[in-house]
């Protein structure tokens, strides 16, 4: 996971593990990935509001260390990730 100014900003994956994590890139040719993530306060509000314009790839769920997130496509087709600023912990 990396961090800017105390706030989850991204986080670095195997292939392997990438695609377990987000089964839908299974079937992906992948050299190289970066995710982008959107920390925005009011996750539930932000799945919603995404949810009626865009397929989501990932619902709501928490990963590893508590953080809560979901993935949706954007409309060139990458996979963007939304977390839940304030569940961050950072210490």
């Amino acid at each position: 996971m990396l961090f800017y100014q105390g706030e989850f900003c991204a986080m670095l994956y195997s292939n392997d593990d990438l695609k377990n994590w987000l089964p839908v890139l299974a079937d992906t040719p992948i050299g190289f990935a970066g995710m982008h993530y959107l920390g925005v306060d009011g996750l539930q509000a932000a799945y919603d509001h995404i949810a009626q314009h865009t397929e989501i790839v990932k619902p709501l769920s928490e990963d590893h260390t508590g953080v809560r997130l979901f993935y949706f496509r954007d409309i060139d087709g990458y996979v963007i990730g939304v977390n839940e600023k304030s569940t961050v912990n950072v210490g």
